[in-house]
């Protein structure tokens, strides 16, 4: 049975470590960004990607909120400006999952769907920062790679 959250895949590169550690997802000034952080809600899930690897996902624990003067820790020189503001749990897997690990027409589906995060030839990664995932996505990861799964979030109370 698939979960009635919203699922979601985040591109974070560098700054995975620092959002892990503060809980936090933030938006740069880019308008893409802020409507995209806008739209998650308290319980939606959201895979975390970075170098190459998904190294788990988090659980939005509160919505957006603008804060007046968050600099993204990946961008100190950025000048102080309004900026979105997400908190979340974070949960890792006991080892990152490589995009080629997860089905080919898992991906394709995402890209077609919702214009996710992979190209559709290959399903390769797209740099985009947010995207929406087709909310099978969840179980369908959760089964496949069981024995990486975080044993704190086995149930997270979101999903029970």
């Amino acid at each position: 049975m698939a979960v009635d959250k919203g699922i979601w895949w985040v591109n974070l590169g560098k700054a995975y470590a620092v959002a892990r550690q503060r809980g936090e997802l933030w938006s740069g000034t880019q308008l893409w960004h802020q409507r995209m952080l806008e739209a998650l809600r308290a319980g939606d899930i959201v895979f975390t990607f970075a170098n190459g690897e998904i190294h788990g996902f988090c659980v939005v624990d509160e919505p957006a909120e603008w804060v007046d003067s968050h600099v993204a820790p990946d961008q100190p020189a950025l000048p102080p400006a309004e900026r979105l503001l997400v908190k979340a749990v974070f949960y890792e897997f006991d080892e990152p999952v490589g995009v080629d690990e997860i089905p080919l027409e898992w991906r394709q589906e995402n890209t077609t769907t919702y214009q996710g995060p992979f190209q559709t030839a290959g399903g390769r990664v797209h740099q985009i920062y947010l995207a929406r995932l087709l909310p099978t996505f969840y179980d369908q990861m959760k089964e496949r790679f069981a024995d990486r799964w975080p044993l704190s979030a086995t149930r997270p109370k979101v999903l029970a």
